[in-house]
């Protein structure tokens, strides 16, 4: 997890963080000393800039759609496809 120091300095080890910096650590921070550290959600890298997505662009009228029906007649199994 990652905490941004938020008021006075923080020893991690041999390591000491001043406000502004941010903490990797194993424990929470942020319950253990209050109003000392502010949790940093870590958001999703963005997708590469060099992919090439590809998008159907036909109509509507011109795409191809296969459509089966399931008739169902007196006396005959349920599962018969027409």
């Amino acid at each position: 997890m990652k905490f941004k120091v938020k008021s006075g300095c923080h020893r991690e080890g041999k390591k000491v963080y001043s406000p502004g910096d941010i903490v990797d650590a194993d424990r929470d921070l942020e319950k253990a000393f209050k109003n000392k550290f502010e949790r940093v959600v870590e958001e999703a890298p963005p997708p590469p800039a060099n992919v090439d997505i590809k998008v159907d662009t036909l109509p509507a009228e011109e795409k191809k759609v296969e459509v089966r029906t399931i008739r169902r007649f007196k006396g005959s199994s349920p599962n018969i496809q027409v």
